[in-house]
């Protein structure tokens, strides 16, 4: 029987994230529809995280402000003149309370461009004092989400501060050559992150190999699931898994938003399939 793809959101009005650090007010002020869809979205986001993660919002408040201090943050806040619409603070801030709440030793991740996403991953591992991100990426998708004429010809993670490349291992190519060899090394792995070709193919394709390589309790993450192929396939491998998709929202429309899931068990490869 499949499960229920609507959230049931717990009580998002008990915690949203508010951020006052310098950086963010001055993206408030530049963009300040783009502010007050954080501090009104981000409840959902904290709700989700209380209820996937066991977390309290205490838990989440001081992850919050140990995010904003950081150095990770500061290079995603400061790229925004570059970037604008690729960055995403609420995105970041969820990419970071999953990886500190979660305490993953092997995060993978599939498309890097800028390294906004790369940078929060990063960023919480250091927090964790352990951990390592293996991201895969094709050399072009350094500029697939940002305007050329802004920042030039770049390479990926780009924007990745120097104090977080220690424990950044990037694996150059397609998913399809280089993720089920990767993943064969590594497993098991604790966070899985898709942000490359959002076609359904290629996003089946990747769930179908990372989901099998995850421990019980592993987390499951998916970018820009508004895209109906991308929501198809994430949505369908969680029904593969008996596993509750939650959809969290991002800063920019049309609603975009992020799929977040957590295995409950170990899935066997050989017979895990994606339906179509």
């Amino acid at each position: 029987m499949p499960i229920e793809h609507a959230n049931s959101i717990p009580d998002q009005n008990t915690f949203p994230l508010k951020i006052w650090a310098p950086e963010f007010v001055s993206f408030s002020l530049r963009h300040p529809l783009g502010g007050w869809r954080y501090i009104t979205r981000s409840g959902v986001v904290a709700a989700v995280l209380c209820e996937l993660f066991k977390a309290t919002p205490k838990d989440l408040k001081k992850l919050e402000d140990e995010f904003i201090g950081s150095v990770g943050y500061a290079a995603i806040m400061q790229s925004m003149s570059d970037l604008l619409r690729s960055v995403d603070p609420l995105g970041s801030m969820a990419l970071y309370m999953v990886c500190r709440l979660s305490k993953p030793a092997v995060v993978v991740e599939t498309g890097v461009a800028s390294g906004v996403s790369s940078t929060a991953i990063l960023q919480a591992l250091k927090d964790n004092d352990s951990g390592e991100l293996h991201s895969v990426s094709l050399p072009e998708q350094a500029s697939t989400s940002v305007d050329k004429d802004a920042v030039g010809e770049r390479e990926l993670g780009w924007i990745i501060p120097t104090q977080l490349k220690e424990k950044w291992r990037l694996h150059r190519g397609s998913s399809l050559e280089v993720l089920p060899s990767l993943l064969d090394e590594l497993r098991p792995i604790d966070v899985f992150f898709h942000d490359s070709d959002h076609s359904f193919e290629n996003v089946a394709f990747e769930l179908k190999e990372a989901i099998p390589s995850l421990r019980s309790g592993g987390a499951i993450i998916v970018d820009d699931v508004n895209f109906p192929y991308v929501r198809r396939a994430f949505s369908n491998a969680c029904n593969g898994i008996q596993v509750k998709p939650w959809y969290i929202p991002r800063l920019f429309p049309p609603p975009e938003e992020m799929g977040l899931a957590r295995s409950i068990r170990v899935v066997s490869k050989d017979i895990f399939e994606v339906p179509s």
